[in-house]
């Protein structure tokens, strides 16, 4: 379906047939969307491509730094990032944690987080990653790829210039492909097993 911007709205037939194909559930003879390949690298398959599960390991959680006072307001806003650096230090005590923001706020960030927290360039309005941040599928050989959902602030409900573009960022500073599959939603909505099942 069409929504008045002209872009393909989420409802349940394209959704699954658009995350379907990212994690390789439409082509079983290989044939299927690919990306194109980085310099040396042959072309990504993302019917090659599974959602690893939501339990499995991972090399790092990654995080959002709110930072729109059009979101939270000022007062809000400076709890939600005392907050946030609380979460973040807390969990670079047992795993690596990237912190997304803007690279003009790193020095007032930085004075939050341990040294331990990575700061990526990434500019950011709120602080829901699991929403806006990527989906990454993964190949059998280990190459990962992301299965972007276009994040709308959850139906334009609220300020979202940064958070619309995290996913594609990401990609970027990891050197990664994008898939864009024309989902409009959120990817904290997608709910799965790692083993093809899909809600």
């Amino acid at each position: 379906t069409f929504g008045e911007t002209g872009r393909r709205d989420m409802n349940r037939r394209t959704f699954a047939g658009g995350l379907g194909a990212a994690c390789g559930t439409l082509a079983a003879d290989g044939v299927g969307p690919t990306l194109a390949a980085g310099a040396g690298q042959e072309m990504i398959q993302l019917a090659d491509c599974g959602m690893p599960a939501e339990d499995a390991q991972h090399e790092r959680t990654l995080m959002q730094w709110p930072a729109n006072k059009a979101v939270h307001g000022r007062n809000e806003l400076a709890k939600l990032q005392r907050s946030m650096s609380l979460i973040a230090n807390t969990i670079a005590r047992f795993e690596p944690v990237a912190v997304m923001a803007d690279a003009r706020l790193h020095p007032v960030v930085r004075e939050q987080l341990q040294g331990k927290v990575e700061l990526w360039p990434i500019a950011t309005d709120d602080l829901w990653s699991r929403d806006s941040g990527p989906t990454v599928v993964k190949t059998l050989d280990g190459r990962r790829a992301v299965a972007h959902i276009t994040f709308n602030g959850w139906g334009n409900k609220q300020a979202h210039t940064n958070d619309g573009q995290i996913a594609d960022r990401v990609a970027r500073h990891l050197g990664i492909e994008v898939f864009n599959n024309g989902l409009v939603g959120e990817a904290g909505g997608v709910e799965q097993d790692g083993a093809g099942t899909l809600i």
